[in-house]
């Protein structure tokens, strides 16, 4: 069996450039422009995370290639491999990589299984970035890729944080050895079963599957569900793209609901996208161009000031978290992951205009893109909208704003509002975390009855502190139930006159901190 035996490679990472270490050459038609982009990148980037060694596994079988390759690559004149490399990233010596797997092999062997587990997570942690598979085509080699996102906080300023609640643990394996890396994953288009649209598409479902148990779509499952109604662009394979009601058509044949928002503001564009991130979602930004070029790219992490500075303080009152939204990170399947992507403008009502930051042969280059549509792969039982429960929040601010004049007509604060949609599990998870009384979380879990996805609307202001209402996703905005009114901050008779009337306003039962 000599056809299908194995070799892994360890070697310094700056032993020559990636494309040199796995013997790779352009393609010697000029059809395909810079093939080594999306690998240079990658190269560029790990280096960011200080990458050290490498390991190549020779022969890997990857099973988004290998259901393009029997769907398409197979029946080529051309006889392409069926598998592929895989490259794995280290910020350690090749030396030290080998010795840690190795002892994580006789832990594995001597140990508990919770023993072996803290074992290689502590590992994964301290050393190791994720990873690339290169497939057998040279004008396109970048298969499916996860690699650690950067760090929480941006080394050179301490104004801003990194959220990446988009991306996911995935565990590979490797010499025996299970590890993990949290990531998004990211893949080069091919236009022979994919062109931009299916692989921002592959992307965001690879987020989904972190807390829906759906099945993983590869890049041809996604073409082919997309195109079996309509064919716009001519024939399925080669994939000449998809129209955003393709799109849409692909995420409701995998059991999901396409929730699709039309832009027209920079305000929406920033709320909404901060709402989807914060509620770790995954969401495709649908751009255009003025000379009618479209593009798609999937959300994988944004950039918010740390402290947070009011902006367009609207009616007086209405104050959003989501105006610290400050940059993007995408991934775009022309250059690479996690590129930064930054509005040009500041005005709430102008044209959300996004500048994606790219590079060509190490040269910056800035590109500029109208935001026309958010695409959001939801499950099907949500069915308010990130955008209703925003307008929902917003009129409850107003009537708060009166409420409290008419309680103090010297008060002049604004009011925060930050809204997301997530799993019911987790917002009691949170409330742990933010240090809510044992008593608390008790009576919450015994009283209140949740939807699988419960939205969130958090008020803060200095009048009353921190308030969450929590409303029934499976309503519409019309018909909208209020399921519970949970108190954050210590009690004071100004907060309890809001929340009374709060809770009488929505009809819900209020869960106090000091109770």
């Amino acid at each position: 069996m000599a056809g299908t035996s194995q070799e892994v490679r360890f070697c310094r990472f700056d032993e020559a450039p990636l494309e040199g270490q796995l013997g790779l050459r352009a393609p010697p038609f000029g059809a395909a422009k810079e093939p080594f982009r999306q690998l240079r990148y990658i190269e560029k980037y790990v280096r960011h995370l200080q990458c050290r060694s490498i390991a190549i596994e020779r022969r890997y079988i990857d099973r988004d290639y290998i259901e393009d390759h029997s769907i398409f690559y197979a029946r080529s004149f051309f006889p392409y491999d069926n598998f592929c490399k895989r490259v794995h990233f280290f910020s350690i010596e090749q030396a030290d990589v080998q010795a840690c797997l190795t002892e994580l092999l006789g832990v594995a062997h001597s140990a508990s299984e919770r023993e072996y587990r803290a074992a290689y997570e502590d590992f994964s942690e301290k050393a190791y970035l994720g990873f690339v598979v290169i497939k057998p085509l040279h004008g396109c080699p970048v298969g499916r890729t996860v690699l650690r996102s950067y760090a929480r906080t941006p080394h050179d300023t301490a104004d801003y944080y990194r959220s990446f609640g988009p991306t996911r643990k995935y565990r590979p394996h490797f010499m025996g050895v299970e590890l993990c890396v949290r990531g998004l994953g990211f893949q080069q288009q091919d236009t022979g079963v994919s062109a931009c649209a299916t692989t921002a598409l592959w992307s965001a479902l690879q987020k989904v599957r972190d807390f829906e148990d759906v099945a993983a779509a590869t890049p041809a499952q996604i073409t082919t569900l997309a195109s079996q109604h309509s064919l716009p662009f001519g024939r399925t394979m080669p994939s000449e793209g998809l129209s955003v009601e393709q799109m849409c058509q692909a995420i409701q044949a995998v059991g999901l609901s396409p929730n699709l928002f039309k832009i027209n503001r920079l305000d929406m564009a920033r709320g909404l996208l901060y709402s989807a991130a914060m509620s770790e979602m995954a969401p495709i930004l649908i751009l255009r161009k003025n000379n009618g070029l479209s593009h798609a790219v999937t959300l994988a992490g944004i950039k918010l000031r740390e402290s947070h500075v009011a902006e367009h303080i609207v009616a007086g009152c209405l104050d959003e978290q989501s105006t610290d939204l400050v940059a993007l990170y995408v991934h775009d399947d022309r250059h690479g992951p996690y590129l930064s992507a930054s509005f040009t403008g500041t005005s709430p009502n102008a044209a959300a205009v996004l500048n994606i930051t790219t590079t060509s042969d190490s040269v910056e280059e800035d590109d500029d893109w109208v935001l026309s549509h958010v695409l959001i792969p939801m499950h099907s039982k949500i069915r308010l909208s990130f955008q209703s429960l925003r307008d929902v929040g917003s009129g409850i601010v107003f009537q708060l704003a009166d409420m409290i004049h008419a309680l103090d007509n010297t008060n002049s604060d604004s009011i925060l509002i930050d809204t997301r949609i997530i799993r019911s599990y987790r917002y009691v998870k949170e409330l742990l975390l933010k240090k809510a009384t044992i008593n608390q979380v008790e009576r919450f879990c015994s009283t209140f009855h949740l939807p699988r996805y419960t939205g969130i609307i958090q008020l803060r202001s200095k009048f009353f502190g921190a308030i969450d209402l929590l409303v029934d996703t499976t309503d519409t905005a019309r018909n909208l139930h209020c399921l519970a009114i949970v108190g954050l901050s210590e009690t004071t008779q100004q907060s309890k006159e809001v929340l009374e009337f709060l809770a009488k306003k929505y009809e819900a039962e209020l869960c106090l901190p000091n109770e």
